[in-house]
């Protein structure tokens, strides 16, 4: 591929899959133009982040002072579990 000559992004795809990988790319496809990796990781990442908030949030709220609390576990099953 020629640095100095411009083309279309397709074309340059296209160039790049050829040389890198061992299966054939459809001509039709256009993956510079596709956004899905940007959807779905921050997603997961941020639920990821959001549940551990909560999870700190429980702990220090019912269970830092004695996690083996009877009255503890059962404000527990009666707030969170019973709602969901």
């Amino acid at each position: 591929m020629d640095p100095s000559v411009v083309g279309d992004g397709t074309d340059v795809v296209h160039e790049l899959w050829r040389r890198h990988f061992w299966i054939p790319k459809p001509k039709e496809a256009k993956m510079q133009a596709g956004f899905e990796h940007l959807m779905y990781y921050p997603v997961n990442y941020y639920s990821y982040i959001f549940a551990e908030c909560i999870a700190r949030s429980v702990w220090e709220e019912y269970f830092s002072d004695d996690p083996f609390s009877g009255k503890a576990k059962q404000a527990i099953r009666c707030v969170l579990l019973m709602v969901s």
